[in-house]
C-alpha cells in the first residue's frame, strides 16, 4: 500500500518545527536577558532543589550577620561606658590619695567633686544603645539603676544575661547584669577603726558597705566601801564602760575626815575633791571621763575603788540599740534588719568606731563612703578618719578591678564576634559561589546558542517558505 505525504501533514510538521525552534530560542533569549540558567523548576529539578538549599543558607548566613552586627554595637556601646567607669575610679582614687594630707577645707572640696563622680557613674550605669539598657541584663527596657527614698542606688534589672543566638552553635552575651558589673561583693573580714574596744565577731555580718558603730554608756556602779557614788552627770557623761574592776578610781582622804583629799581614774592625774563635790570630773589617762559625787566618802579612806560601767551597742546613732554583755559575739542589727556580730568582750569606752565591710562595697556605696568620710558627716577624729580613708582604698582598688575585668571580657566577646563574622563571610561566599555555579547562565555560551538557534529558526522559516511557493499545476503532479 502506498503512503502518501499530504501537505496538512506537511505544513504541521513545519509548523512544529518552527514552533520548537522559536521557544528555543525564547529560552536563550531568556537566559540572555536575565543571565539566569534556571528559569523554571523543569529545566533541572536536581539543581534547582540545591539552589533552593542554598539560598535558605545564605538567608540563614545575612541574618546571623545582621544579629552579629546588632550585638557588637551593643557590646562596644557598653564597653566605652565601662571605660569611663575605668576613669571615673582613676580618679576617685587620686582623689583619695590627695585627700590624706589635705586640711578639712580641702576635703569638703573633694567630697564635692566625688559626688560629681557619682552622678557621672550612675548616668554610666543607666546608658543605652538603641533605646535598650546596656546593663539591665535581659530586662533591657528597665533603667537598671535608681535611688530609692533614703538615697541608695538599688539595683532592678535582671540578675541574668541576655543571650543572643548567632548561629545554630554559637551564642554570646552583649547585655550584662548591672549586678555583676557594680555590684559585685566578696566579702571579707570586718575592719574596726575607732577607740572603744570593739572588735569583729564570731559570725558572718550581712551589713554591706560602710556603718558606724555607737557604743554608748549607761550607768556607772562602784563597789562598795569607799562612799564615792556617781555624779549628777554621770548617766550622761562617763564614758568609761566595762565590767566590774576593768576601771578604778584611787582616792586619798587627806583630811581624814572625807572632807578633802584627791580622786584619780586609772592612774590619771590626781584631781582634788571637797565633801561638797555633787558631779566632780575625773579624767584618765586616755581621756576617759567619770563624774563622781564624793559627798559620802568615808573617813580616812585611801586606796582603790573598783567600778563597772553598762552600755550599748547602736548601728543606727542610738534609736534603736540593744545593752552590752562583755561576750565573744554579740548579734547587732541595723533598721533594714542587716546584722553585724560585735565581740564586746574588750569594750571599755563609750564612742563610735567605722566599720568597713570588706568585699562588700558596690560601686555606689563606694563613692558614697568616700564623699560622706571626706565630709566627716559622723564627726570622726581625724585618725579615725585617716582609717577610714585607708580601708576604702583597697575597696576602690577591688571594684576597679572588677570594672576591668568585665571590661576585658567584653573585649574577648567582641573579638570572636570578629572572628565569627570572618567565618561567616567565608561561608556565604562560598554558598553564592555555589549558587551563581548553579543558577547563573555561560553569557558566552547562551549567546553562541542563541545565535544558532536563530540560525535554526530562519533556516525553518526558509524552509517553510520554499514549501508554500507550489502553484496548482505541480499540486497536480
Amino acid at each position: 500500500m502506498e503512503l502518501r505525504v499530504t501537505n496538512q501533514t506537511t505544513i504541521s510538521r513545519m509548523i512544529s518545527s518552527i514552533r520548537q525552534a522559536s521557544d528555543r530560542l525564547a529560552v536563550f533569549q531568556q537566559q540572555a536577558a536575565t543571565g539566569k540558567r534556571l528559569l523554571r523548576p523543569s529545566d533541572s529539578p536536581i539543581d534547582v532543589s540545591r539552589v533552593l538549599a542554598n539560598r535558605a543558607a545564605d538567608q540563614r548566613f545575612e541574618a546571623s550577620k545582621s544579629t552579629l552586627q546588632a550585638a557588637r554595637s551593643t557590646l562596644q556601646a557598653s564597653s566605652s561606658a565601662l571605660q569611663e567607669v575605668s576613669a571615673i575610679f582613676i580618679k576617685a582614687r587620686e582623689i583619695l590619695v590627695s585627700a590624706k594630707p589635705a586640711p578639712t577645707t580641702d576635703r569638703n572640696a573633694l567630697a564635692g567633686e566625688v559626688d560629681v563622680l557619682l552622678d557621672r557613674l550612675l548616668h554610666q550605669a543607666n546608658a543605652q544603645n538603641e533605646g535598650r539598657f546596656l546593663f539591665a541584663g535581659m530586662a533591657t527596657d528597665t533603667q537598671p539603676f535608681v535611688t530609692n527614698a533614703s538615697g541608695e542606688i538599688v539595683y532592678q534589672g535582671s540578675d541574668q544575661r541576655t543571650e543572643v543566638p548567632l548561629t545554630r552553635f554559637h551564642n554570646t552575651t552583649p547585655n550584662f547584669s548591672g549586678r555583676e558589673v557594680f555590684q559585685a561583693r566578696t566579702r571579707g573580714a570586718t575592719l574596726y577603726s575607732g577607740t572603744t574596744g570593739a572588735a569583729a565577731g564570731t559570725g558572718t555580718d550581712s551589713v554591706t558597705g560602710q556603718a558606724f558603730l555607737t557604743v554608748s554608756h549607761t550607768a556607772t556602779t562602784y563597789a562598795a566601801g569607799s562612799g564615792i557614788q556617781p555624779g549628777a552627770s554621770s548617766a550622761n557623761g562617763d564614758t568609761v564602760i566595762g565590767p566590774m574592776g576593768s576601771h578604778q578610781l584611787t582616792i586619798v582622804d587627806s583630811s581624814g575626815t572625807g572632807a578633802s583629799g584627791t580622786v584619780s581614774l586609772n592612774g590619771g592625774p590626781p584631781v582634788p575633791f571637797t565633801s561638797s563635790d555633787t558631779d566632780l570630773q575625773v579624767t584618765g589617762p586616755n581621756g576617759e571621763i567619770v563624774f563622781v559625787d564624793t559627798t559620802g566618802i568615808t573617813p580616812g579612806f585611801n586606796g582603790n575603788v573598783a567600778l563597772s560601767a553598762s552600755g550599748t551597742l547602736s548601728l543606727d546613732g542610738g534609736t534603736t540599740s540593744i545593752p552590752i554583755n562583755f561576750s565573744s559575739n554579740q548579734v547587732v542589727s541595723d533598721p533594714s534588719g542587716n546584722i553585724v556580730n560585735v565581740d564586746s568582750s574588750a569594750i571599755r569606752f563609750a564612742g563610735m568606731d567605722a566599720l568597713s565591710f570588706s568585699g562588700t562595697y558596690d560601686a555606689f556605696q563606694l563613692l558614697q563612703s568616700l564623699r560622706d568620710t571626706l565630709n566627716n558627716t559622723m564627726g570622726l577624729s581625724a585618725d579615725q578618719q585617716d582609717i577610714a580613708l585607708d580601708q576604702l582604698l583597697g575597696e576602690i582598688d577591688r571594684v576597679h578591678d572588677n570594672i576591668r575585668a568585665s571590661l576585658g571580657e567584653q573585649g574577648t566577646l567582641l573579638e570572636d564576634l570578629d572572628h565569627l563574622e570572618n567565618r561567616l563571610g567565608d561561608l556565604q561566599l562560598t554558598t553564592r559561589e555555589t549558587l551563581s555555579h548553579l543558577e547563573d547562565a555561560d553569557l558566552t555560551e547562551v549567546l553562541l546558542n542563541l545565535r544558532a538557534q536563530e540560525n535554526s529558526l530562519q533556516l525553518a522559516l526558509a524552509t517553510a517558505a520554499r514549501s508554500f511557493e507550489q502553484n496548482l499545476l505541480d499540486f497536480l503532479r
